[in-house]
């Protein structure tokens, strides 16, 4: 619901004590370093330890191929890190993690010759073993006689055998391979003998092995890398799990030196300066932890100047935390900007719970994420995550209930589920069916898109009001707010409304006021008076500034999608229930293969309708909720501290 106030900090310390100060600074985690204007990092050792973590990324990448991990299904939504308590990760790192490396990366190395020698060696095997027929060495020293030996064309050996009554010439020709022996006399006559056949030398490297002798070799080599390729790949998964924590905590060790490396400090002959931020209500106790922790270094905490752009930090309610998952998405807000997680903690679960649309799905998303929650413990990541499917689950629920979806008609007369006390409670909780009210339900959804539309205008107005631009909420925002609100009763009326009377009287004063405030003051930047007119009536339009009919009319098209992602859930579910309903529970097999139908195909559906109801509420909320409001740009609050991104370290305790 806020963006946390930040207190500058600027501190001093003697050169001499700088590594240790930023260390400590590191080890108590709360400060944001900020760096000075044209001044780069002083690390020296940055590009070497860069290329260094690059050679453990690749290690690790060629461990993953010769000893997979066994992945479950839910590391594809949140994978939690490692484990391991100070002592063993002490213990893992006491075993050379740089030699560890270097062992992968030449085995990998060796690997990689071997797959290009073994592709060779293939090709060779397979072009020798269309020539075994040739049971003579393929190269014939002699000092009297030519030996030519190669192919000729398919089906012309009998024509070249015939040419063994010439004295000159011996020919032998079987399966396209020909061998002529010819006085060295007569060698050039045989060549343009044997070019009228479509001689070709053999396509492989002349030799005084016969071809059968050449391919037995030829295997034996292939045997012999292949033995060694198997004997790598063992050597190189043994060990593979600790070789893996091995590698990924030196990682993080290194990285953890490199952001030391990269504080940007500004030494001279006063001492050593760091400055950054830290939350104001946190100010007080940094202050203190500092004196405690570097007492020879002085501390100023200032108020942050109006030029400068802290970091970002949010601050929401229990509720609303999850969504700042959502948030950061699209991007932090500018840090004098608003916050508007606690408005997609609302606005959101409705988008989805229209696009899934399913009461049975929306207890299914329910258990499985209160599972992970369960199961998988020690990611904050991974948490919000799955507490936002959890509100989102609760939503999709009450909305499947108010519309009658229950695994589409699993819970019906004609369904699979006819216990009549279950149909006529769901009956008696649905308010709309939108397989037989669609016109109503696609109305509903853009009275949503309208609200949404709203809202963000408003958020816009108050962000002006709170910079004092009285003028600009008035003459922008509200205008905008009375001429749509008009807008909206002329629709009503069009699509058989029939607004009559008063109702009618205010949705043309609506539109007419409205109206006449964005002509003549949306283009009030422009001192000319027909200039301001013309720029006024195009804003109107939408062809330019931040709004428009157009825009406001196309953004409320966009929320049907809530309708069609919503019948597509259902229908698919209704499907599925069909082809189960085809076959029944008349036998025990037909039960089994119903059974299966329903299991599979009501999970098909859940899996593939929870991308869908997350990104299209995503895109709504992005495009067409923000774009009215919302001040990007903001950098994420990020702390001088350990890095733990790979393996989390348990504390110690006392």
């Amino acid at each position: 619901m806020a963006i946390l106030r930040m207190a500058k900090a600027i501190l001093g310390t003697p050169p001499e004590h700088l590594e240790q100060t930023l260390a400590l600074l590191q080890e108590l985690g709360a400060l944001n370093t900020r760096p000075f204007e044209g001044l780069e990092p002083a690390g020296q050792k940055i590009g070497t330890r860069k290329e260094r973590l690059e050679r453990a990324s690749e290690s690790l990448l060629f461990l993953d191929v010769v000893a997979p991990r066994k992945m479950p299904f839910t590391a594809n939504f949140a994978w939690p890190r490692p484990v391991l308590d100070p002592k063993n990760a002490k213990k893992l790192l006491s075993g050379n993690p740089e030699a560890v490396i270097s062992e992968l990366l030449g085995q990998k190395t060796r690997l990689e010759q071997i797959k290009t020698e073994l592709a060779k060696l293939k090709e060779r095997a397979n072009v020798l073993s269309k020539f075994t027929s040739l049971s003579i060495p393929t190269h014939i020293k002699s000092s009297e006689v030519d030996y030519f030996i190669g192919t000729i064309q398919p089906g012309r050996e009998k024509q070249a055998a015939a040419l063994n009554g010439e004295k000159e010439f011996a020919i032998w020709a079987s399966k396209g391979v020909i061998v002529m022996a010819s006085l060295k006399s007569r060698s050039a006559g045989a060549r343009e003998l044997l070019a009228k056949f479509g001689f070709a030398t053999l396509p492989f490297p002349p030799s005084e092995k016969t071809v059968r002798d050449q391919l037995q070799d030829t295997n034996s080599q292939i045997a012999s890398l292949e033995k060694e390729k198997q004997s790598l790949e063992k050597e190189a998964g043994r060990n593979a799990k600790d070789k893996r924590l091995t590698i990924m905590l030196w990682m993080d060790n290194e990285e953890t030196a490199q952001k030391l490396e990269e504080v940007p400090a500004l030494s001279g002959e006063f001492g050593s300066f760091v400055v950054g931020y830290v939350p104001a209500k946190d100010a007080k106790k940094f202050e203190q932890m500092v004196s405690q922790k570097c007492p020879w270094t002085r501390l100023v905490l200032l108020d942050v100047p109006e030029d400068e752009e802290p970091p970002v930090k949010l601050k929401n309610n229990p509720y609303s935390t999850p969504f700042e998952t959502v948030t950061s998405m699209y991007g932090m807000p500018s840090y004098r900007g608003i916050d508007s997680t606690f408005m997609v903690s609302i606005l959101f679960p409705i988008f989805f719970g229209f696009c899934f649309g399913d009461a049975l799905y929306g207890i299914m998303l329910v258990l499985f994420s209160l599972w992970y929650l369960r199961t998988f413990k020690t990611e904050e990541g991974g948490k919000r995550f799955f507490r936002l499917f959890i509100i989102c689950g609760v939503s999709t629920f009450i909305i499947g209930a108010l519309t009658g979806s229950w695994g589409g008609n699993l819970i019906a007369s004609d369904g699979v589920i006819a216990v009549p006390a279950l149909v006529a409670l769901k009956d008696r909780i649905t308010l709309l069916d939108p397989l037989k009210q669609t016109i109503t339900f696609f109305v509903l959804t853009l009275f949503i898109g309208i609200g949404s539309q709203f809202i963000g205008i408003l958020v816009a107005a108050w962000m002006n009001i709170r910079q004092g631009k009285w003028l600009d909420a008035l003459l922008d925002q509200a205008s905008w707010i009375i001429f749509l609100s008009g807008l909206v009763m002329f629709g009503i009326d069009f699509l058989g409304g029939n607004l009559a009377g008063t109702s009618k009287t205010v949705m043309f004063v609506l539109i007419l006021t409205g109206a006449f405030f964005l002509v003549f003051f949306q283009g009030r930047g422009s001192k000319n008076f027909f200039g301001r007119i013309g720029l006024g009536l195009v804003s109107l339009y939408g062809i330019m500034g931040g709004y428009g009919t157009a825009s406001f009319i196309g953004d409320i098209m966009s929320y049907s999608r809530l309708m069609a992602l919503g019948l597509t859930s259902s229908i698919v579910a209704l499907a599925f229930n069909k082809m189960a309903m085809m076959i029944g529970f008349s036998n025990p097999f037909g039960s089994i293969f119903t059974i299966v139908i329903l299991v599979f195909g009501h999970l098909l559906n859940f899996f593939l309708n929870i991308i869908g109801s997350f990104v299209h509420p995503a895109r709504l909320t992005f495009l067409e909720f923000y774009s009215r409001f919302y001040s990007g740009g903001g950098r994420s609050f990020s702390p001088l501290e350990k890095s733990e991104k790979r393996i989390k370290i348990m504390e110690e305790k006392a």
